[in-house]
């Protein structure tokens, strides 16, 4: 498999990248997604500026990321105990 060019838009800008070619459909998932959030942001603060869309976007997958590794961490720690207290009962 070898590297593809793919043309997406974001924020009603176009971007011709090139990456690999399982990894196509995943970039045109991200950037479909990324523009549903634009969208949603627009609408629900009423901004229209691109930059300003952009960066609570961004501002947002952030928080989201670190609430997600903070959740796995407290979920992993959770687990750690359980299969502890497995061990000791058998």
């Amino acid at each position: 498999m070898g590297l593809v060019s793919v043309k997406i838009s974001i924020a009603d800008r176009e971007y011709t990248l090139k990456v690999e070619e399982q990894e196509e459909s995943l970039v045109r998932q991200a950037s479909e997604l990324l523009n549903k959030q634009i969208r949603e942001q627009k609408e629900k603060m009423k901004i229209s500026d691109r930059q300003d869309l952009l960066s609570f976007v961004a501002f947002d997958c952030i928080y989201e990321k670190l609430a997600g590794e903070k959740l796995r961490l407290e979920v992993s720690k959770k687990m750690a105990v359980i299969e502890d207290l497995m061990s000791n009962a058998m």
